[in-house]
């Protein structure tokens, strides 16, 4: 595990890296108006709100596990969960199944058997985003209908593929 949180803290330092250099030649003038008009007293309340949201993602998948009776420690699940994260920049956020290859390393769970918690994430996830696009589309009064369609779509497809 030192090996995997060793290469997940070089992955994010490249990261950063590359983002920062892609700034700067991007429009470093636009950037820096940007910083300067931005209210600043709210950046904490946004930290705390995005740690809320990988707390909650991390119960989810604590959930998850629960479900299908796969035992592991706190720590190295925890420590696999942040690992996917690294991947979440993958289409669909498919580099997640690196979490189910994890397991497999840590517990000998077989992969077969985890996957489906990274589909179940994604379809969870998609819901969510349909259910805050429905209250901003009716709060604003804008695009209700299409967000209503895709919300009744989405809700029936879960429906259908949830039913035994």
């Amino acid at each position: 595990m030192e090996k995997i949180k060793s290469r997940i803290i070089l992955s994010i330092a490249i990261a950063a890296f590359i983002y920062l250099a892609f700034i700067i030649y991007v429009d470093y003038e636009k950037v820096v108006l940007s910083f300067s008009t931005f209210n600043w007293i709210i950046f904490p309340l946004l930290l705390l709100l995005s740690l809320a949201n990988y707390l909650v993602r991390f119960l989810k998948w604590e959930y998850y596990l629960g479900l299908l009776k796969i035992k592991t420690g706190k720590i190295d699940s925890l420590a696999i969960f942040m690992s996917g994260l690294v991947m979440s920049v993958t289409p669909g956020k498919m580099g997640e199944l690196l979490k189910s290859y994890l397991l497999k390393q840590v517990n000998s769970t077989p992969i077969s058997k985890s996957a489906p918690i990274v589909l179940a994430e994604r379809a969870t996830d998609f819901l969510s985003l349909t259910i805050m696009a429905l209250v901003g589309a009716y709060i604003f009064d804008y695009g209700k209908s299409v967000s209503l369609i895709i919300g009744v779509v989405l809700v029936s497809g879960i429906i259908i593929t949830t039913n035994k």
